[in-house]
């Protein structure tokens, strides 16, 4: 026998206790996997059941949403203009600080705006992705149930 040479079978009896014990956590991890995948399959189950029907309704007030914040937006662009072109003239210090504050009211509430409506939006996409959600937790529930069952196979009081 060459001094290297490494056996690559063994007759030792601690293997099929090894081989038990590596099913039985293959299985454990297997079930505590499928556990989680049908808790996450269940959480979009309700997603979808309350979000499919007001998909529509979510995207209208996204979509007005997004045109108020425009619409101020034009606003404070517009605002912002006026005193730069009554600074460029050379008009009153009073009117172009008049301007200016009023230019920085119109951003204020632009933001303010984009604040409100970031729930809207948020939603509404949510509206849209729910199908895909769903789709994607079913498979992982079916994959998670084949892995479960083929370690279950695996385990020796299964035979």
């Amino acid at each position: 026998m060459a001094p290297f040479a490494f056996h690559t079978t063994s007759t030792s009896p601690a293997r099929p206790a090894r081989d038990r014990e590596r099913a039985k956590t293959a299985w454990t991890t297997a079930k505590t996997g499928l556990a989680n995948a049908e808790v996450a399959l269940t959480a979009a189950e309700k997603d979808a059941a309350e979000l499919t029907p007001l998909a529509a309704q979510l995207k209208k007030a996204s979509d007005d949403a997004a045109k108020q914040v425009n619409e101020a937006k034009k606003k404070a662009g517009e605002a912002k203009k006026k005193a730069d072109e009554a600074m460029k003239k050379g008009a009153a210090k009073d009117e172009v600080d008049e301007l200016k504050r009023l230019a920085d009211e119109a951003q204020r509430a632009t933001q303010a705006i984009q604040a409100k409506t970031d729930d809207v939006r948020k939603r509404a996409a949510r509206a849209n992705n729910v199908k895909k959600v769903l789709e994607i937790a079913k498979a992982a529930v079916a994959t998670a149930r084949e892995l479960e069952a083929d370690a279950r196979k695996r385990l020796p009081d299964s035979r």
